[in-house]
């Protein structure tokens, strides 16, 4: 369906007519490669609908289009020939014509996708926005960038964040998905933040990781959790421990790390300000929790002469500082675990507990998971129900405490229930 049709006759029934021709692969334009070529006159001339071709003085040629804009006449510039074809302004003047048609703006699109940051844009971005909140010198940030320089930037790096796709995730991941599968779920979920991210900032609607799981090979491997150690064998380690022949600090730490049932980073972070010795709690603050909410933690009494304890050795702010008076390193409790063959990690002592908890006690569930850090119901829940069961935990740390020393102090706090 081609020829050519005069301006005249452009109204509401030559506007489907032409939609009807270009969804069938044909034109009802008027102007052609040779035909723009052999325009010298300046003025405007008329292609398809809205469209034009505007001739200056000296002979540059644009592409304009004229469209009514929520009641009001507006002009696009499309850019100039040739470097804008006819076909691209064609195509830009005909998805233009229906976002127009559909009640939206065009230039705010276009000017949205003009700010659209790159993926590697997005990935400084996210890195610079998260990394006050990770307080371990910059390695988190270090390991971030260069996890999505090796596997993702390569492949995404310039292309537009409204424009990643599913299947260009998948891609990324599945190339380390059998190889290197720790690192490739590390990946994905680094992945899935910075998606949020550009979902937060309206640069697209969706997240193109929450289904990429779909199109993964699927693995015969469970999935891997820390290697814990039983709770009838907490006791001995502590022995151990105690025994080894290492810096006073370290052994400390890492009893507390089992009788507070907290992460290394948490333990290792901890500094003097954040225990409060007479209310027998341990303030953390929201910067170094997952939550991003303060969190308080019961002592026992066992926790709390350890911190009497560690106070002969206090040089700074931290409670367990280096013996290089820095931040512990996150693999010298792990290099313990090791070197003791203990046969489990820093962080499988908080399963440890929650496992004793389960079959040693008759706690509430709630109890058992806010000792961990754990969200406990829906949100909604938990927007009404804001108690931390402080008392309550505090009673089963106690208990944990005298389980795993094997002592019974007439200073503990009793227990009931």
């Amino acid at each position: 369906m081609s020829g050519t049709f005069p301006f005249k006759l452009f109204d509401k029934s030559f506007d489907k007519l032409f939609d009807i021709a270009a969804s069938q692969g044909g034109t009802m334009a008027t102007l052609n490669a040779l035909k723009i070529k052999s325009l010298k006159k300046p003025g405007w001339y008329s292609d398809m609908p809205t469209l034009y071709l505007r001739v200056a003085e000296g002979g540059s040629r644009q592409w304009v289009q004229r469209l009514v804009v929520r009641g009001r006449r507006v002009d696009m510039g499309l850019g100039g020939f040739p470097l804008t074809s006819l076909a691209d302004a064609r195509e830009r003047a005909f998805h233009n014509r229906r976002v127009a048609r559909q009640g939206g703006d065009p230039r705010a699109e276009r000017k949205r996708r003009e700010q659209t940051p790159t993926f590697a844009e997005a990935v400084e971005t996210v890195i610079a926005l998260h990394a006050p909140n990770w307080k371990d010198g910059g390695r988190t940030a270090q390991t971030w960038r260069s996890s999505l320089r090796d596997y993702a930037v390569p492949a995404l790096g310039d292309r537009l964040v409204s424009e990643i796709t599913q299947r260009d995730v998948a891609h990324v991941v599945e190339a380390i998905w059998n190889e290197k599968r720790e690192t490739a779920l590390k990946l994905k979920s680094r992945l899935r933040i910075i998606m949020q991210w550009a979902m937060a900032k309206n640069y697209r609607e969706t997240n193109p990781v929450d289904v990429v799981n779909i199109m993964l090979p699927k693995s015969e491997r469970e999935q891997r959790h820390h290697d814990s150690v039983p709770y009838e064998k907490v006791g001995a380690v502590l022995e151990q421990i105690r025994g080894a022949r290492t810096h006073p600090t370290t052994k400390l730490a890492f009893e507390f790390l089992i009788l507070t049932a907290t992460c290394s980073s948490e333990t290792r972070w901890a500094r003097w300000e954040e225990i409060d010795r007479d209310k027998r709690v341990w303030v953390i603050p929201p910067s170094r929790m997952k939550t991003a909410h303060e969190f308080s933690i019961p002592l026992s009494s066992r926790a709390l002469d350890i911190v009497e304890e560690v106070a002969a050795y206090q040089i700074n702010a931290l409670l367990f500082p280096s013996v290089r008076q820095g931040v512990m390193s996150g693999t010298t409790l792990t290099k313990l675990c090791k070197n003791l063959q203990i046969g489990g990690t820093p962080h499988g002592f908080r399963s440890t507990f929650r496992t004793w908890a389960e079959e040693q006690t008759n706690v509430d569930f709630a109890v058992k998971e806010l000792c961990l850090a754990h969200a406990v119901g829906s949100s909604v829940e938990r927007a009404y129900n804001r108690t931390t069961l402080l008392e309550k935990r505090r009673r089963l740390m106690q208990q944990w405490a005298d389980y795993v020393t094997g002592t019974t102090r007439a200073d503990v706090i009793p227990l009931h229930g």
